[in-house]
């Protein structure tokens, strides 16, 4: 009997869980080394007390309550129960976070309980940080612009995280994400869902980043213009894993840039526009402009005088009138055979290529018209006349036209 109780009382001090062994009333009878590790009591400070010195309030006002209610048959609870968690007293008044189960142990007589205690110390400390880790995350994801994905590569884009700013953009939950009642798929435009699978089997085929642009319908019907950027994440055998992206609201940007280009078509059909380069060149011009000035746009150049002011770069071209009944302003282009000359200065340089405008026809002035301008000393220009150069008859009248 006395081996039988020490080979026991072995195996018990040697064990990892704490073990607390209680009678009929309540009092401790064994205190093992794991349980004094755990919660901080020596045995002899406890052996002989009441368990409930173990326990904070309010099970420590209960315990004596459960035993009876175990002993009459009305169930105890915790007593061969699967256990649950709770909180232990320290001898410094703190408390430790313990998973507790107790067993009844048959004897003649009075039963004896046995209760079976593990420190989830660290468990709760993982668990907790694990969390926070979590709310920093989300806390980031909140304020990202935009909604946070991350999904599966396959035909319904199958989310495996997906951030709280969905909401705002689709007016589906998360969740209604991750479980499966709606998907992106269900939410894009039908006649963009094939493009957008090639566009990203593309991308992942050549294992880069995507970029694409489409519309959906949100769960109101509404209309959303959205861009997602994305990048495959493949495993060790070059399988995808998952796409991790962003998808932006671009609705209002959308939104303005068509309103913009309803002004400027107002603008364009109610007044003449032109636009012009930081050299005076002309860039664009409305047909409002062209109808008012008598010009159409032209890329045609001409052989034939300019003058120019004391700068090389600055050339004023001459209005030129050909013999098929329309006047140009044109500026010099590398068909023309120009040599500039400064006194004593180098020769050689153009100026560049411009488009320029030519000038409508008009039964109530002649084409035969050459406007002529001052001339520009010290500069001089020496040409070579191409080989199929406009004749250009001697003017009637030399009206004067802005320089």
């Amino acid at each position: 009997m006395h081996q039988s109780e020490s080979r026991l009382r072995a195996i018990a001090d040697t064990a990892v869980d704490g073990m607390v062994m209680i009678d009929a009333q309540g009092r401790v009878q064994s205190f093992n080394a794991a349980a004094e590790r755990i919660l901080g009591w020596r045995p002899e400070d406890v052996v002989g007390q009441n368990v409930s010195i173990l326990m904070p309030e309010p099970d420590r006002s209960r315990h004596d309550t459960y035993i009876q209610r175990y002993l009459q048959g009305q169930g105890g609870g915790l007593i061969g129960g699967n256990g649950r968690e709770v909180l232990a007293l320290r001898p410094d008044g703190s408390t430790v976070p313990i998973r507790i189960s107790i067993g009844r142990v048959p004897l003649d007589g009075d039963p004896v309980f046995v209760g079976f205690i593990n420190d989830l110390t660290q468990r709760r400390a993982m668990e907790q940080e694990l969390q926070a880790s979590e709310q920093r995350l989300r806390s980031l994801m909140a304020n990202i612009p935009g909604v946070t994905f991350r999904c599966r590569y396959d035909a319904d884009w199958t989310m495996l995280f997906i951030s709280d700013a969905v909401t705002a953009l689709t007016g589906w939950l998360p969740q209604d994400f991750l479980e499966g009642r709606v998907n992106f798929t269900q939410l894009t435009l039908p006649e963009e869902v094939d493009r957008l699978w090639a566009e990203v089997s593309t991308a992942i085929q050549e294992h880069r980043p995507y970029l694409v642009e489409f519309g959906l319908r949100d769960r109101d019907g509404r209309l959303r213009w959205v861009s997602e950027s994305g990048r495959p994440v493949a495993g060790d055998d070059g399988q995808v894993l998952w796409i991790d992206g962003v998808i932006m609201d671009m609705t209002a940007f959308k939104e303005r840039n068509a309103e913009f280009e309803s002004i400027v078509r107002a603008i364009n059909r109610a007044l003449a526009v032109v636009e012009f380069d930081m050299q005076g060149h002309v860039l664009h011009a409305n047909d409002n402009f062209l109808n008012l000035m008598g010009y159409v746009t032209s890329r045609r150049s001409w052989a034939s005088t300019t003058a120019c002011s004391a700068s090389p770069l600055t050339c004023r071209p001459r209005r030129m009138c050909s013999s098929g009944n329309s006047c140009d302003l044109a500026n010099w282009t590398a068909a023309n055979t120009c040599a500039w000359a400064r006194t004593g200065g180098a020769s050689g340089s153009r100026p560049p290529t411009t488009p320029f405008l030519t000038r409508r026809a008009s039964p109530s002035r002649s084409s035969s018209l050459r406007p002529t301008y001052p001339s520009a000393a010290p500069w001089s220009k020496s040409c070579a006349p191409p080989r199929s150069a406009p004749s250009r008859p001697p003017p009637r009248a030399a009206p004067s036209w802005p320089t």
